[in-house]
């Protein structure tokens, strides 16, 4: 038997909190830990449980924009002057965000019967970085000023 903790589902105290409880138990615990915290330390009150820290880096630009490009299928309907290799470069998202923000884009345009755009993807990046709680600078978006 192998148990598997994933932190971001129920957040690392209660990830901690199984491992706590589970220290007795001699089969192998993987924890998959999610969560773009630092300073979150799922190890910290269980020595010797944590065995391994395996850290993803963010992926570059380049990455990022295919990752868009992915998760906004040619099927979709797309504004052409949608620029992502711009977006890509302004915010540093893992793919998962990517895909959550292209996902609420597409939410939004879809609600309002548009095809989407860059003023729906900027929306959605908003949206994305305040769950994160990411500072949000009027000037990372002059696109979405009145």
């Amino acid at each position: 038997m192998v148990w598997v903790l994933t932190a971001a589902e129920f957040g690392p105290a209660w990830a901690s909190e199984v491992l706590w409880h589970t220290r007795e138990v001699r089969a192998p615990v993987v924890c998959h830990r999610t969560l773009n915290l630092e300073g979150s330390d799922l190890g910290a009150g269980n020595p010797g449980r944590i065995h391994a820290r395996i850290d993803f880096s963010l992926p570059s630009a380049v990455q990022r924009r295919e990752i868009w490009v992915q998760h906004l299928p040619s099927t979709a309907p797309l504004d052409p002057a949608i620029d992502l290799t711009d977006i890509a470069a302004r915010f540093e998202f893992s793919g998962g965000s990517i895909r959550n923000a292209a996902v609420t884009a597409a939410f939004i345009a879809a609600g309002r019967g548009e095809n989407i755009s860059a003023v729906h993807l900027l929306q959605a990046v908003q949206r994305e970085l305040r769950k994160q709680g990411r500072l949000i600078k009027a000037g990372d978006f002059p696109e979405l000023r009145d």
